[in-house]
């Protein structure tokens, strides 16, 4: 980790039987409630990939430049990224992870809404149709999004996620990128800025996302309580005419551990 900038201005115990049986019945009984949440809203599910980007509306109206008192960067090379590739859901970094460090925890309040798919534990659904309702389908301009609560205690970022595109074989289109994740402290002209900018190598587009998890460092984050993510494909960059037909797909976003206050 390299911090760069301040600028002002604008393993589980359970025998494998039992284990496979509780993974079953959580998933079945999570994909229902997912379902349930997004299933009436048609909206970022059409044949049409291009048409299922996710809008933000966050970034582009509270985390414009105008809200922000100042920023600081963190840079995280690809070294200190630690990259684990689920190869099913019972896997250590898989659905089970998921569900025991979901944000939804501490929050009960954020697991209502469309947003509500990254921080709800749920990574793995039954069939294609619910597949893709357990994740953000992002362009590079990302979302943002503001917490009930403010952070309290910390220590990781964990990030679910796969590359995208319009053909099952096309999220190879999307292999190696930059993340830029940015948390949001309250201040007296707006927000403070707290930005980690990720670098990722051999993005997973597989079935499963690949979790990929960072140190954050201790106490600057504190009463943090807005969180945005937005990202730029490195390698290969897109073409103009293609740029649509990409996304990274993220499917959630957790702080293991983490502690909230009112």
């Amino acid at each position: 980790m390299r911090k760069l900038i301040r600028s002002w201005g604008g393993g589980y115990p359970l025998d494998k039987t039992k284990w496979v049986l509780l993974s079953t019945v959580m998933l079945v009984t999570a994909c229902g409630g997912d379902v349930r949440s997004v299933y009436d809203r048609s909206l970022y599910h059409t044949n049409e990939f291009a048409a299922n980007h996710y809008v933000d509306t966050v970034i582009a109206k509270s985390f414009q430049p105008e809200h922000i008192s100042f920023t600081t960067t963190w840079a995280y090379p690809a070294e200190d990224v630690s990259n684990q590739v689920p190869t099913s859901q019972i896997d250590p970094f898989g659905d089970a992870f998921a569900q025991t460090y979901k944000l939804s925890k501490a929050m009960p309040a954020i697991q209502y809404g469309f947003e509500s798919k990254l921080f709800d534990g749920i990574l793995f659904c039954t069939d294609a149709q619910r597949l893709s309702k357990s994740r953000l389908q992002l362009l590079p301009s990302g979302f943002g999004y503001v917490f009930p609560n403010t952070l309290d205690q910390y220590s990781t970022l964990g990030l679910f996620m796969k590359a995208g595109a319009d053909t099952n074989q096309g999220g190879q289109k999307i292999k190696d990128l930059e993340v830029s994740f940015s948390f949001y402290r309250p201040s007296i002209l707006g927000w403070e800025q707290l930005t980690f900018q990720i670098e990722i190598r051999n993005l997973v587009s597989s079935n499963f996302p690949g979790y990929y998890q960072i140190n954050l460092p201790p106490t600057v984050l504190k009463g943090a309580k807005g969180i945005s993510l937005t990202y730029a494909i490195i390698d290969p960059v897109p073409s103009v005419s293609t740029a649509n037909l990409t996304g990274l797909f993220v499917y959630e976003i957790l702080l293991p551990g983490s502690t909230w206050s009112r």
